[in-house]
């Protein structure tokens, strides 16, 4: 499993306006212990057109450009892997600002202390892979945790992915969502008698 992502940091009122924020796009391991380069070769990230230069390729973990501007835009990403596997493409949202947490409510306000992060979850599966990637993903168990992102100065912000936070999140919104409806459905019922 692989994560693609962004972690923006608004540089406050007194940034220049055409650096307002500083971001980091980034592919990484699910894992935070696990070394993406055991399995990724390198990484070529095409940027706008206006940042120069506007294609980036980075060879070794971590897999990650920073740059500072103050515009969103669609980040490409192409992942090669060992081996000589066919590489993958990824499309990634720069997001520089904070989108509501919840439908309807306002967006959460710019903060220089909380980054706006963007993360999508992949997997990729080989049918086949080499003998060469094989080999080294057989391997992921016995690396050394430090390649991995725990030490990255964005680890506290990133998504986990584990299933169950998210499953009793789920159930916890589904509870909330089925109380509501259940006390329209009364109000209406009253108005109706």
């Amino acid at each position: 499993p692989i994560v693609v992502g962004s972690c923006a940091y608004w540089r406050g009122k007194e940034a220049e306006e055409s650096k307002s924020h500083e971001w980091t796009v980034y592919v990484r391991a699910a894992s935070p212990d696990e070394d993406p380069g055991l399995f990724i070769k390198r990484v070529v990230f095409q940027l706008h057109p206006t940042i120069t230069p506007s294609t980036r390729t980075v060879e070794a973990p971590p897999f990650e450009v920073t740059e500072q501007g103050w515009g969103e835009f669609e980040v490409g990403i192409k992942v090669y892997y060992h081996g000589g596997e066919r590489a993958v493409d990824f499309s990634h949202l720069l997001k520089l600002y904070p989108e509501a947490e919840v439908a309807g409510s306002p967006a959460r306000e710019l903060s220089i202390d909380r980054p706006v992060v963007a993360e999508k979850y992949d997997e990729i599966v080989w049918a086949e892979p080499s003998a060469e990637l094989r080999a080294r993903l057989s391997e992921a168990d016995k690396h050394a945790p430090e390649k991995g992102w725990r030490s990255s100065k964005h680890a506290k912000w990133f998504c986990t992915f584990e299933p169950e936070p998210q499953e009793a999140e789920m159930k916890a919104c589904y509870e909330r969502i089925t109380q509501e409806l259940r006390a329209a459905s009364r109000r209406r019922i009253e108005m109706e008698e």
